[in-house]
């Protein structure tokens, strides 16, 4: 039956005489534009992931990436100068990931007066167009889940860099809020140190002495994290869980040996493709956000070595 059926179509097809109609692929939505991206320079992993990040984005949407030559190391002046050529060459739309805003400053002016509009990467500028920025706030709340994830039922200290700062301010907000989630878990204090592994160590300790019960500990960075470990010695990960915010080498290679629980990371990749797809934005729509958040990632003992 399924023979005759298909030679009966195809008979239908030769009478009629009929061919199906070509079918036009939808345009791209960034095909035609053409869009500088002007990196940080160096050859570290977040470097690298972001700018796979922004090519992976440019062939999703059709749009034509012109790369500066920043050279092979962070320089704030190569960076001017690879803007300036940019704007040189008549991109319709810059991607920034700036290193030195005041020397960046003469470059961002000529290109407000050619109306071509920035589009900043991991921190906003006051002069430019847009900012496509990792979530900081958003980062707390990961770490709250973190905890929550485990079961631990007890008290909860935070390590702090500097608490008066916006990013320590709403890190410390998204993981107060998602932690008082569960009543059976309690933040019980906050300690300052400074982005410091040595002082993080001696606020470690001092908790440990003021709250005995303590069952886990967040800190704002890896670097205080790591400082927590030292302090812990082989409770690290047995009674005590650490957390941290980072995901760099020495972090994940306590992750491996178990003495960190988890780290908070960022995804440039991601920061790069929305950085890229957000242009698109500014480019052909009317009112494009002036801001764009990404999402942070938890990380632990098994999706660490996954990168």
């Amino acid at each position: 039956m399924r023979r005759t059926a298909v030679a009966t179509v195809a008979v239908a097809w030769a009478v009629t005489g009929c061919s199906p109609e070509p079918v036009e692929p939808e345009p791209l939505p960034g095909e035609g534009l053409r869009v500088g991206f002007v990196a940080t320079g160096g050859d570290t992993a977040t470097a690298t992931a972001l700018t796979e990040g922004v090519r992976t984005a440019a062939a999703d949407t059709g749009v034509e990436v012109v790369t500066a030559d920043v050279g092979a190391e962070p320089d704030p002046g190569r960076q001017a100068e690879g803007f300036a050529d940019l704007l040189a060459e008549g991109v319709d739309a810059v991607l920034l990931d700036p290193l030195d805003p005041s020397v960046l400053a003469p470059v961002l002016d000529r290109a407000a007066e050619e109306d071509v509009p920035v589009i900043t990467l991991n921190r906003s500028l006051e002069t430019t167009t847009a900012a496509v920025l990792p979530d900081v706030e958003q980062a707390g709340r990961v770490a709250a889940r973190g905890v929550l994830g485990t079961g631990v039922i007890g008290e909860v200290a935070v390590l702090r860099g500097v608490p008066d700062t916006t990013a320590s301010q709403q890190v410390f907000t998204g993981f107060e809020e998602t932690l008082a989630e569960r009543d059976e878990v309690t933040l019980i204090a906050e300690r300052a140190a400074g982005y410091d592994r040595d002082r993080a160590a001696e606020r470690t300790t001092e908790l440990l002495d003021a709250h005995p019960y303590l069952v886990a500990i967040f800190a704002e960075t890896d670097e205080m994290a790591l400082g927590a470990l030292d302090a812990l010695g082989d409770r690290a990960g047995r009674d005590v869980l650490v957390l941290g915010f980072g995901g760099g080498d020495e972090a994940r290679a306590a992750l491996a040996e178990g003495t960190l629980t988890a780290t908070v990371t960022e995804q440039p990749g991601e920061l790069g493709r929305a950085g890229v797809r957000h242009a698109v934005r500014v480019l052909t729509e009317d009112e494009p956000a002036e801001r764009v958040l990404v999402d942070h990632v938890l990380v632990d003992r098994e999706n660490a070595a996954a990168g």
